[in-house]
Order: C-alpha cells, then sequence, then structure tokens
C-alpha cells in the first residue's frame, strides 16, 4: 500500500467536514471562491503553528550562530562591528523565532559565526 493509499484508508469514515466544507469531496464545481479563501488562511494558520513549535524545538545557540553568518554574508561590514552583529542577530532571532536571546548569550554564537 502506497502512502497515499493508507492516508486515503486513514480517512474513509472519518469526519471530514469542518464548519460545513466537506473535506472529503473531490468535485471542484462544489468549491466557492470563499471555500478556497479558508482554506489559505486554514492552511496559513496551521504552518503558523508547525514553525513555533519546530522554531521552539531548535537550540538557540545554533540558530543564532546561523543568523550571524548570514547577516555577516549579506552585510561583510557586520563582521568588525561586533555591537552591532550581536543586535542584528538579537533582533533576528526575535523577529524570525519569536525568540528572546540575552546579550550575555549572543557573544558565543557570533564570535562563532565572526570566525568562519
Amino acid at each position: 500500500m502506497t502512502g497515499a493509499q493508507r492516508l486515503e484508508h486513514y480517512w474513509k469514515g472519518r469526519p471530514t467536514n469542518l464548519l460545513g466544507f466537506d473535506f472529503h469531496n473531490q468535485a471542484l464545481d462544489h468549491f466557492r471562491a470563499e471555500d478556497g479563501y479558508a482554506m489559505m488562511n486554514l492552511f496559513r494558520i496551521c504552518q503558523t503553528t508547525i514553525d513555533q513549535w519546530v522554531a521552539s524545538s531548535l537550540p538557540l545557540n545554533g540558530v543564532a550562530e546561523e543568523i550571524a553568518r548570514d547577516a555577516i554574508v549579506r552585510q561583510p561590514a557586520l563582521r568588525n562591528d561586533i555591537p552591532r552583529l550581536n543586535r542584528t542577530t538579537r533582533a533576528l532571532v526575535k523577529r524570525d523565532y519569536g525568540q528572546q536571546i540575552s546579550e550575555a548569550m549572543i557573544d558565543a554564537p557570533v564570535r562563532a559565526a565572526r570566525a568562519i
């Protein structure tokens, strides 16, 4: 049995109706534009939640080092401006991963990124 067949078998007999929208219905002529927008919004919410779960499981030091490395590639002058690289890295960690990292904790990953 293929993965698609296992998935199809899993959903047989299970609820596929969510707030009046039948996910089991495969006839595209029954879908309205509003259904498409609703599905896109649902997907966006699910994707955001999954991203947050994954991001929270990553080691913060490794994330900060990778972000600092990318910042140096984009702006080579940051390699020699440690205070600015620290601020940039902390801001990007907060923006992209929703995690706060203290000034004391940011020093080691930033120095490791500069060494490469």
